[in-house]
């Protein structure tokens, strides 16, 4: 999430300052939150018939690859190319990951004991701080963006997304 965030924060600031107009802007981020939300029909099946770790790893070399697309260009094809990656290799970390998140709380919760209303509410205690931990991290990821953008260009940007992909996937 936090690697989305960061990569995505910025576009339409890189793509105002390049020219783009606000309709070809908005193309993008339209195509970017159809690759978010489009492959959850089969994100889930993937995820039961692969696991957790395979569509991770898939998901992260989706974004690396997202980011060298966006990195080697500013053409509209890049950021369109670009940015409906991004999403797609969101979807696959994000489905992943929620999923093994709720199947492991209720592992780490059915084996300390307790009732079945202890073990309820100590799954939504750690899926609770799964999200707290994930959705501050993107905060964090999306605020820094701007100073990224403004310090490093849009290059340097996808150099950082490129490579925290990579060492992810490694």
């Amino acid at each position: 999430y936090a690697a989305m965030s960061f990569l995505l924060s910025p576009t339409p600031l890189a793509m105002r300052a390049l020219g783009y107009s606000l309709p070809r802007v908005s193309h993008v981020i339209m195509t970017h939150m159809v690759g978010m939300y489009a492959p959850s029909f089969f994100t889930g099946a993937a995820v039961a018939r692969f696991g957790f770790a395979s569509v991770s790893v898939a998901g992260v070399a989706v974004i690396a690859a997202s980011s060298g697309i966006m990195r080697s260009g500013t053409s509209f094809a890049h950021f369109v190319c670009g940015q409906g990656l991004l999403g797609v290799g969101w979807n696959l970390c994000f489905v992943a990951s929620t999923s093994e998140v709720a199947k492991t709380s209720l592992e780490v919760t059915a084996a300390a004991g307790g009732s079945a209303s202890q073990r309820a509410a100590g799954a939504r205690q750690v899926q609770s701080a799964s999200d707290a931990a994930t959705f501050a991290a993107a905060g964090i990821a999306s605020i820094s963006s701007g100073a990224a953008l403004a310090d490093f260009g849009w290059n340097g940007m996808q150099t950082v997304g490129w490579s925290a992909s990579a060492a992810a996937a490694a």
